[in-house]
């Protein structure tokens, strides 16, 4: 998934966070744009990620951002948001965070199960 979505984000100048909804075969239903913010930080709505997967009937996410700093590593507010999204009763499977030509998911560094 991160390598696919790599190249459109990597060079966003503010960070973008997306919800990428799916069924329960891992069909992808819809990509949600959540947030637009600056060059260092995008807020997210746990409510309205929760929302629109309950829209499109989603029984899973992943959450998307990107880092405009190029470093994919995460911060302590993309940790805070990970935990958060782990609560909403729809899994959340992984949380990509795309930077310059690398990525970081939760999942592969098993910090999502």
């Amino acid at each position: 998934i991160a390598s696919y979505y790599m190249e459109d984000m990597r060079h966003e100048s503010r960070e973008r966070t997306m919800v990428l909804l799916f069924d329960a075969k891992c069909r992808l239903l819809e990509k949600v744009m959540m947030s637009v913010g600056s060059a260092t930080a995008a807020l997210v709505s746990p409510r309205e990620i929760f929302l629109a997967a309950l829209d499109k009937s989603a029984i899973q996410i992943v959450l998307m951002h990107n880092h405009p700093s190029g470093d994919p590593y995460p911060s302590a507010e993309d940790d805070a948001v990970t935990k958060r999204g782990a609560l909403l009763g729809i899994p959340l499977v992984d949380h990509i965070i795309i930077g310059d030509r690398t990525y970081y998911s939760y999942r592969e560094c098993k910090r999502i199960q």
